[in-house]
């Protein structure tokens, strides 16, 4: 049961990344006052799904539903180190989120993806454990540049996120750091607000020029490394 008071809109938009200059000055001129958050940073990824790949299936059924763990950390180096890992449950455009901080140290450079998930699995609470217990298959690992606004109130964050890249772990006994895969350039734009603000959300919407669209950068990841199944 995700505690409503704990919800918030997860909202979507994505372009082609030569779209950057035109959506920033867009941005700028928001009539609800975007402002720097804070400075841009790298974000990094470790994305756990079933040894079927049900919730790589479930996103491609467009089920209202749908959980997701991933293991992550920032900054530009791929050791992992710092990280903390995040339970998601998704409702339609209502998400729910739930982070843990690792009880050991890790270094992706020196473990083994069994090691990792042990350390995974004696971090989380036991209510998380039991209902991400068949994400035990590490899959993709990506990263990606971030920028952070919020409106002049506080009540919406915008988050743009560019330059992509994939590693596949499928398979792999070890974590996969090399040749990662680098998707077409596209920008990806989220709107994240408390429930409540519904009229805040849809002024930010209407104040960009992109369209509400499904973007999974799980999904992205699984269909440009290929090599799954």
């Amino acid at each position: 049961m995700i505690p409503a008071e704990d919800l918030r809109y997860e909202i979507k938009m994505a372009a082609p990344e030569t779209y950057l200059p035109r959506l920033l000055a867009e941005l700028r001129m928001h009539p609800m006052a975007l402002r720097k958050l804070y400075p841009d940073r790298w974000v990094n990824n470790i994305y756990f799904d079933s040894r079927d790949l049900s919730r790589l299936n479930q996103n491609y059924a467009g089920m209202n539903d749908r959980s997701k763990l991933r293991y992550r950390w920032y900054g530009e180096d791929l050791d992992g180190k710092g990280g903390h890992i995040e339970f998601k449950l998704k409702h339609g455009k209502l998400g729910w989120k739930r982070s843990f901080p690792l009880k050991s140290a890790v270094d992706l450079r020196a473990t083994s993806w069994s090691a990792f998930l042990d350390v995974l699995r004696a971090s989380l609470p036991q209510d998380i454990l039991i209902a991400s217990r068949d994400l035990d298959q590490p899959v993709v690992i990506n990263r990606y540049l971030r920028s952070y606004l919020r409106t002049a109130d506080g009540t919406v964050r915008v988050t743009v996120d560019i330059y992509q890249s994939y590693w596949s772990q499928w398979g792999s006994s070890n974590p996969n750091l090399r040749f990662p895969t680098q998707p077409p350039g596209t920008l990806v734009v989220e709107v994240k607000a408390h429930r409540d603000r519904t009229d805040r959300v849809r002024r930010v919407l209407e104040g960009l020029p992109l369209l509400v669209s499904k973007n999974s950068k799980y999904v992205v990841g699984c269909e440009h490394l290929g090599s799954l199944g």
